[in-house]
C-alpha cells in the first residue's frame, strides 16, 4: 500500500467519524453571532487517482472561498455591522460535521465597501464526483470579538506541510485572486528563498501586457547548480527550461500564444527519480512534457519572480498566487485547483444566514405589541427589555415612550419612518453609537436629556426631527467627534463635558416667551469644544397692552459670529434682516430694505464722538454688510416679523401701523467659547454722554452682571425695557443679561479707558 493511499484512508476515517455531528445543528463555534453553510459541488471536483482504477476524495485541499454579500460590508457608521472588524478579521471556518472547531484558513483580502472576503481554507477531505461520500460542507462564521491573524498559526498551518512558498503577492493592484503584483518590465522583480527537493509543483496566475520580448515568470538557475526557467517567449509561448550542467532541455508549451490582458494559470510539475518527467499545464490543459530526464532540479539558490536570476528578461504584466509545492501534484489536483481558482463561485453553494441562539442579540426591535412603553417586555421582538449598550430599532409607525427611571444607555439607535420616540421630563437617553432618525425624537421636558457618549466618532443623521430639553456630549476621549448631520433642537441647554460637537448648522437653540436654550459653561477647552455653524433663536416680545406698542426700539446683540480676522470675531446684520425689515440710508444700494424715506432703523454707539449728549453718539449703520465686533450691541427699530402676512404693506407702506405680535430672531454663525475682553472708552469731557458704552452679550447663554470682569467700570448696568420704552438701571450682581441682549455700561469718571471681561463662568442655565 502506498503512503498516499494510507494517508487518505486515515483522513477519510476521521471525516466519517465526525459525520454524526451533522445532526447537531445547534453546535456553534464559541463567540460567533452568524454563520452560513457552504457546500462544495461534487460535480466540479475530480477524484484523485490511485495505483488501481479507483479514484479517491481529495485530501488536505486548500480551497479558495470568495464571499461577496451585503451582510459582509463594514461601515463604521452603519446601524449594524455583522462584520465587526474593519479588516474583516472576525471570521472563521469549520466543517459542518464538526462545527465547533476551527479549520486552518487564511484571509487574503477584504473589501469592506462591497462586503467581499477572499479566503483560503484547508479542507481535510473534499468529496469528489467519483466517490460515494456526501458532498463536503463547511460553516463560514462571522461577527465576533475573536480576530483571525492572517500571519498566525492557523494561516501558516494551511501551507506548511506541502509547500516551500505561497506568495499571494499582495499590493494595491487588483489581481486574479484578491490583489496581485504588477511588474513594470524594466526593473521589478521579487526574490524568495530556495525551494530544494527532487519533486516540486510550481504554479502561478500570469497576465502579460505585451508581446515581442522574452519575459521571465520565475527562475532559480545558476552557473554552478543549474536549475529552471519558466518564461514567455517573444511570440507568447510558455517555455520551461531545465538544466544540470552540461545537460540542457526545453519544453515549449502552448501552440496558441498567450493574449495580452488575459489571465492564464501556468503550472509545471517535475519529479527526479533517476529518470524524471516534467509536465507543463496552461489553464489545466497539458501543453508539453519531457520524460527520461537524467537531470536534477535541486538548487539551493533563491527563486527570482518576474525576472531572470541574471537580472534580465523582466516581466511586463501581473503575477498572482505564486506557489512552489514540495510534492508532485497529479492532473486531478491541478484540475480542481484551476476550476476553483478560476471561478470560485461555481465551486460551491452558499446557504442562508443562521443566527447563534446561544448569544444575546445585539439589536432589539421595538414592535409595540402591547403598548408604547419601553419597560414592557412584550413590546420587544425578543420578549425582553433591552439590556444596556444594545442597538435599538423602532419599527416603522410605532411610538416608543421612555418611561424608565434609570438612565437608558443604548449603542446605535434607528428610528424608521413614521416612528416617534418620546419621554417625560428628567429622562436620560445616552447613545454611544450612531443615530439614524427618520421619525420624530421628542424628549420634551426641560430636563429630559439626549446624551452622546462612548469613545467612537458618532453621527446623528436622517430626515426626521429631534427635540430635547438638554443635549450633552460626554465622550470618553476629548478628541472624539459628534457630527450633527440632521436637525437637532434644544429647549434648555447644551452641555459640552468632553469631546467635540460639529454642529453643521443643524444645532438649533430654541427660544420662547418662557426662556431660551443656552450653551453651558465649558470650563476646560482642552476637553470639549464645538465647531460649525449653529442656529440661535432669540425671542422678541410684542403685542404689548395699550398704551405700549410692540413696534419700537430694541437693544440687541448677536450671540454668534460670522467672521474672524486676527482673533477678532465679528457679525453682520444679515441674520436679523432675514426676520425683520431693516431700512437705512442708500436703501437697496447698501443692502437695506427699500422704504419711502429710507430712514435708519439700526444704530451703533460711539463713545469717542465729541458730541455732548448720549443720544448724539448713536451712529447709523452705513451698510447691512457692516462687520460689528462680537460683544458690541446694536439699537434696532422693530416693526415686527417680516414673515407675517402682508408684512411690507402693514409695517412700511400703510398706516396706521399695527401692534406687532412676538416673533423669533434666528442668528446663524459660530458660537464663542472661552473668554472675551471688550475695550471701553470715556471721552471724559464733562458732558452727560461721558463714559457710556454699548455692549452685547457675546454668548448663546444668559450671563450674570456680577460675574463679568470689570476694569474702571461703574456698578450699574442699563438694560432696555421695550414694554415701557425706558431703561432698567440695576447694580444687582444677580441681574441677568439674556442671550442676544445689548446693554450699556459706564466707565468711571477720571478714566479714559476701561474694559469688560466675559468668561465662561458668567454663564447661567435656564431655570437654574
Amino acid at each position: 500500500m502506498d503512503l498516499f493511499t494510507n494517508a487518505y484512508r486515515v483522513a477519510l476515517f476521521a471525516f466519517l467519524c465526525l459525520s454524526f455531528l451533522e445532526s447537531s445543528a445547534q453546535v456553534w463555534m464559541q463567540g460567533f453571532q452568524y454563520r452560513k453553510k457552504i457546500t462544495f459541488d461534487k460535480s466540479k471536483i475530480e477524484g484523485v487517482s490511485t495505483s488501481g482504477s479507483a479514484k479517491l476524495d481529495v485530501v488536505n485541499f486548500p480551497v479558495l472561498v470568495v464571499l461577496e454579500d451585503p451582510d459582509l460590508k463594514y461601515d463604521v457608521h452603519a446601524f449594524e455591522n455583522k462584520i465587526r472588524n474593519p479588516q474583516g478579521l472576525d471570521i472563521s471556518f469549520a466543517l459542518s460535521t464538526n462545527p465547533g472547531v476551527s479549520l486552518n484558513f487564511q484571509l487574503e483580502h477584504y473589501d469592506p465597501v462591497i462586503g467581499k472576503l477572499t479566503c483560503w481554507v484547508l479542507i481535510p477531505v473534499l468529496s469528489a464526483n467519483s466517490t460515494a461520500t456526501p458532498a463536503t460542507s463547511i460553516y463560514f462564521y462571522y461577527g465576533s470579538a475573536a480576530l483571525h491573524d492572517p500571519m498566525g498559526a492557523s494561516a501558516r498551518n494551511m501551507w506548511a506541510a506541502d509547500y516551500h512558498h505561497v506568495e499571494h503577492l499582495q499590493s494595491q493592484n487588483i489581481g486574479k485572486i484578491g490583489s496581485g503584483k504588477l511588474f513594470n518590465g524594466v526593473s521589478d522583480r521579487l526574490l524568495i528563498g530556495a525551494a530544494e527537493g527532487d519533486a516540486f509543483t510550481l504554479s502561478a496566475w500570469v497576465k502579460i501586457n505585451q508581446l515581442g520580448s522574452e519575459q521571465m515568470i520565475a527562475s532559480n538557475d545558476s552557473a554552478d547548480f543549474g536549475g529552471y526557467r519558466l518564461k514567455v517567449d517573444a511570440s507568447g509561448k510558455v517555455v520551461f527550461e531545465g538544466s544540470y550542467s552540461p545537460t540542457m532541455w526545453t519544453i515549449i508549451g502552448n501552440a496558441t500564444p498567450l493574449l495580452p490582458g488575459a489571465w492564464y494559470h501556468v503550472c509545471i510539475t517535475f519529479m527526479y527519480n533517476g529518470s524524471g518527467t516534467a509536465l507543463l499545464y496552461i489553464n489545466n490543459l497539458a501543453q508539453g512534457s519531457k520524460s527520461g530526464l537524467n537531470v536534477r532540479m535541486r538548487n539551493p539558490g533563491q527563486v527570482s519572480i518576474g525576472a531572470g536570476k541574471q537580472t534580465n528578461l523582466f516581466f511586463n504584466g501581473m503575477i498572482d498566487e505564486f506557489r512552489i509545492a514540495k510534492v508532485l501534484r497529479d492532473k486531478a489536483w491541478l484540475q480542481n485547483e484551476y476550476i476553483n481558482q478560476n471561478n470560485p463561485l461555481s465551486f460551491y453553494v452558499i446557504g442562508t444566514e443562521e443566527i447563534n441562539p446561544g448569544l444575546p442579540v445585539s439589536t432589539y426591535t421595538f414592535i409595540g405589541l402591547k403598548n408604547t412603553l419601553w419597560t414592557e417586555p412584550a413590546n420587544w421582538n425578543t420578549g425582553t427589555v433591552p439590556a444596556a449598550n444594545r442597538n435599538i430599532k423602532i419599527k416603522a409607525g410605532k411610538t416608543l415612550e421612555l418611561n424608565s427611571s434609570a438612565k437608558i444607555v443604548v449603542n446605535k439607535l434607528l428610528l424608521e419612518p413614521g416612528t416617534r420616540l418620546s419621554s417625560a421630563d428628567h429622562i436620560q437617553l445616552e447613545c454611544t453609537g450612531d443615530v439614524t432618525n427618520h421619525g420624530t425624537i421628542s424628549l420634551a421636558g426641560l430636563h429630559a436629556a439626549f446624551i452622546f457618549g462612548g469613545s467612537d466618532h458618532q453621527l446623528f443623521m436622517g430626515n426626521g426631527t429631534a427635540t430635547a430639553g438638554k443635549l450633552e456630549i460626554i465622550k470618553t476621549l476629548p478628541e472624539a467627534l459628534v457630527d450633527l448631520n440632521a436637525p437637532f433642537s434644544v429647549r434648555n441647554s447644551v452641555d459640552l463635558k468632553s469631546g467635540t460637537l460639529n454642529a453643521n448648522e443643524n444645532l438649533i437653540l430654541l427660544a420662547s416667551r418662557e426662556g431660551s436654550a443656552s450653551l453651558l459653561p465649558v470650563l476646560d477647552l482642552s476637553k470639549a469644544g464645538i465647531s460649525g455653524l449653529v442656529k440661535v433663536q432669540c425671542f422678541i416680545d410684542g403685542n404689548f397692552p395699550n398704551p405700549s406698542n410692540g413696534r419700537g426700539w430694541r437693544l440687541l446683540s448677536s450671540p454668534v459670529s460670522q467672521a474672524e480676522i486676527g482673533g477678532q470675531r465679528s457679525y453682520t446684520l444679515h441674520s436679523v434682516k432675514d426676520h425683520v425689515f431693516i431700512t437705512g440710508k442708500g436703501g437697496a444700494a447698501n443692502g437695506f430694505d427699500q422704504s419711502p424715506n429710507n430712514g435708519t432703523t439700526v444704530y451703533l454707539y460711539d463713545q469717542l464722538l465729541s458730541a455732548a449728549s448720549l443720544a448724539e453718539k448713536y451712529v447709523p449703520v452705513p451698510t447691512i454688510h457692516k462687520e460689528i465686533p462680537i460683544g458690541t450691541g446694536f439699537y434696532l427699530f422693530s416693526r415686527g416679523s417680516r414673515l407675517a402676512t402682508n408684512a411690507y404693506y402693514h409695517q412700511i407702506e400703510h398706516q396706521p401701523f399695527p401692534n406687532p405680535e412676538p416673533y423669533i430672531l434666528t442668528y446663524t454663525g459660530k458660537l464663542l467659547l472661552g473668554s472675551l475682553t471688550v475695550p471701553l472708552y470715556n471721552k471724559d469731557i464733562g458732558s452727560e454722554g461721558d463714559g457710556y458704552n454699548l455692549l452685547g452679550n457675546p454668548y448663546a447663554s444668559a450671563i450674570r452682571w456680577g460675574s463679568l470682569v470689570k476694569n474702571n467700570v461703574g456698578p450699574f448696568i442699563w438694560l432696555f425695557d421695550p414694554l415701557n420704552n425706558t431703561y432698567k438701571v440695576s447694580n444687582d450682581p444677580e441681574e441677568v443679561i439674556p442671550a442676544g441682549a445689548g446693554f450699556f455700561v459706564k466707565v468711571l469718571g477720571g478714566n479714559t479707558t476701561g474694559s469688560i471681561g466675559f468668561t465662561e463662568s458668567a454663564k447661567i442655565q435656564r431655570n437654574e
